[in-house]
C-alpha cells in the first residue's frame, strides 16, 4: 500500500487531496516515515496538510467512535457527500466473472479479469459526466431542504448553546488533531450494557445465598429490560402507523 501511494502521489504533489482506506486511522499515522525508508526515487516531499485521510462510510462504522471523526467523510470539509467505497460496488459484478475463471489457467484467468476490470474503469470515466451531473442536481435540491431543517432547528434552540456549537465545531474543522472532537459526547455514566451486566452480577450475588427467596416472578434486571423494551417499541409505533392502511378484498384475509 505504501508503494502504490508514493506511485499515485508523485506527479500531483501540490494538489490536496482525500487518500480513502479501510484502516487509514492505523495506516496513515507513520507513512511519511515509513516514505523515508524507500529508495531515494521514491522518497516524495509530501507538503504538510496537503493530504486528508478518511474511511470509507461503510467501513467506517465497525471502528471505535472516539477520536476518529477525524476520519468520518461526514464531517470533513469538502468531501461533499463522497462515501468512498467506490471501489467495493465492483465486488458484485466481478464475483460471477470469478467463479468462472477458477478452472483456467492462472495466466489466463488474470488477463480475464484484468480485462474486466479495465472495463470497468473505462465505463466509469465515460459515464462520469451523467454521474456527476445527476449528483450535482440532487446536491442542489437537497441543500434547499437540508437548510430549511438546520434553520428550524437552530430558531428552537437557545442562542448560546448552538454558538458555542458552532465555535467548537469551526475551530474542529480547522485543527482536528489538537482539538477536542465535537461529534463524540463523553459519556458520565453506565452504558445500557454495563449496567445489565452489573445488575446481573448483584443478582447472581444475592441468589447465591442460602435461603434466599425471589419476592417477585420477575427480577430486578428482567423488569428494567421490560421497560426499555416498552420504551423502544414505544418509539417505533408511531412511524409503523402514522397512515392508516387501507383494506381491500385483496389484502384483506380472514
Amino acid at each position: 500500500m505504501d508503494y502504490i501511494f508514493v506511485s499515485a502521489l508523485r506527479e500531483w504533489l501540490v494538489l490536496k487531496k482525500i487518500v480513502s482506506y479501510d484502516i487509514a486511522c492505523q495506516w496513515s499515522k507513520s507513512i511519511l516515515e515509513r516514505i523515508t525508508n524507500f529508495p531515494e526515487h521514491m522518497q516524495i516531499p509530501v507538503p504538510e496538510g496537503s493530504v486528508m485521510y478518511v474511511i470509507p462510510k461503510l467501513h467506517y462504522g465497525s471502528h471505535q467512535q472516539l477520536g476518529h471523526s477525524k476520519y468520518s467523510l461526514n464531517y470533513r470539509v469538502g468531501c461533499a457527500r463522497t462515501d468512498g467505497e467506490g471501489i467495493e460496488r465492483r465486488w458484485w459484478w466481478l464475483q460471477p466473472i470469478a467463479n468462472s475463471t477458477k478452472v483456467v489457467g492462472p495466466g489466463m484467468r488474470q488477463g480475464v479479469l484484468e480485462d474486466q476490470w479495465g472495463y470497468s474503469n473505462w465505463r466509469k470515466t465515460v459515464d462520469l459526466v451523467w454521474t456527476l451531473s445527476a449528483r450535482l442536481k440532487e446536491a442542489v435540491r437537497e441543500l434547499g431542504e437540508h437548510e430549511a431543517l438546520f434553520q428550524a432547528l437552530t430558531e428552537n434552540l437557545q442562542e448560546e448553546h448552538w454558538t458555542s456549537w458552532e465555535e467548537s465545531v469551526t475551530a474542529w474543522e480547522a485543527d482536528p488533531e489538537n482539538c477536542d472532537d465535537p461529534y463524540v459526547v463523553v459519556s458520565q455514566g453506565l452504558t445500557e450494557g454495563e449496567t445489565v451486566r452489573e445488575l446481573s452480577q448483584e443478582e447472581q450475588v444475592a441468589s447465591s445465598v442460602a435461603g434466599f427467596i425471589a419476592l417477585h416472578s420477575v427480577s430486578l434486571l428482567g423488569f428494567i429490560t421490560m421497560g426499555l423494551e416498552i420504551e423502544a417499541q414505544q418509539l417505533v409505533l408511531p412511524s409503523l402507523y402514522s397512515e392508516p392502511t387501507l383494506i381491500t378484498p385483496q389484502n384483506a384475509t380472514c
